[in-house]
């Protein structure tokens, strides 16, 4: 014979599309505080269209309160807990100046080129001059520029 009924939840604040498992324990009435063995329970909710049950389940619908009541097999005790269901949080939309937005423009470090980021290009064509430097190619332009 069963003595009461608990409900137990992992969490009570739902969102949207979450599911949850089932779970309540039935108390007999010679040892308080023992599980009954074999006993059913039937759940319900007080309105499906905000959670439904599905076999061992509670899924979120939509946003609201509702009530999810746990009934003992013989009918003769019940628990009830009040869950509230809240929509998805919707992420903040990135705005332009932050890298991550698409087609961003990240911030130009003065000391590195525009064109990779890293300073690579710079270094590149000062290696270029000091070949050009040392071949002598810029000294004839100059000769020609006279």
């Amino acid at each position: 014979m069963v003595k009461g009924i608990q409900i137990n939840l992992e969490k009570k604040d739902l969102v949207v599309g979450d599911k949850i498992k089932l779970s309540a324990d039935l108390f007999e009435e010679e040892i308080a505080g023992e599980r009954a063995v074999g006993q059913k329970i039937t759940w319900t909710v007080s309105n499906p269209k905000v959670a439904s049950i599905e076999g061992e389940y509670l899924v979120a619908r939509e946003a609201g309160t509702v009530t999810l009541t746990a009934t003992s097999g013989d009918g003769r005790y019940t628990a009830t807990v009040d869950l509230q269901i809240m929509n998805k949080p919707v992420p903040p939309t990135p705005t332009p100046e932050e890298p991550s937005a698409p087609g961003a423009v990240k911030p130009v470090d003065k000391d590195k080129t525009p064109a990779t980021g890293d300073g690579s290009m710079a270094v590149s064509a000062m290696m270029l001059l000091v070949a050009a430097a040392a071949t002598g190619i810029g000294a004839a332009k100059r000769a020609k520029v006279k």
